[in-house]
């Protein structure tokens, strides 16, 4: 899907300074959630998470990441992650999109942590 008329993809550091970032709140009994609102659309293939320097039991082992899709207005799962391996301290890791869900133009994304290490 090609961008929607009249919306730019902004630069990184541009979407950092547009993104209300809230405090992961727990949302149930070990479940916490984190929605990221964007000025403008952004176009979603993936996202990086990257370990803390203390506390690895804190760092997430299971989540979901939804976003809503401009084009339909419609919520969608992008990426659910079961089990994920503990990983050494500030560590980046790199999760893309599934590829056939096609173009994914958003102005929110919201993930859902189920489980920690």
């Amino acid at each position: 899907m090609p961008m929607p008329e009249g919306m730019a993809m902004p630069p990184v550091a541009m979407m950092a300074e547009s993104m209300e970032v809230p405090p992961m709140p727990q949302v149930d009994e070990g479940v916490f959630e984190l929605t990221y609102r964007f000025e403008k659309p952004i176009l979603f293939r993936g996202y990086i998470l990257e370990t803390a320097n203390i506390e690895p039991e804190n760092d997430p082992k299971s989540w979901t990441v939804d976003c809503r899709n401009i084009a339909d207005n419609v919520s969608t799962v992008v990426s659910t992650i079961e089990g994920e391996k503990d990983r050494e301290r500030w560590v980046e890791k790199e999760f893309r999109v599934n590829d056939d869900l096609g173009d994914i133009w958003t102005d929110r994304i919201t993930i859902k942590v189920t489980a920690t290490q």
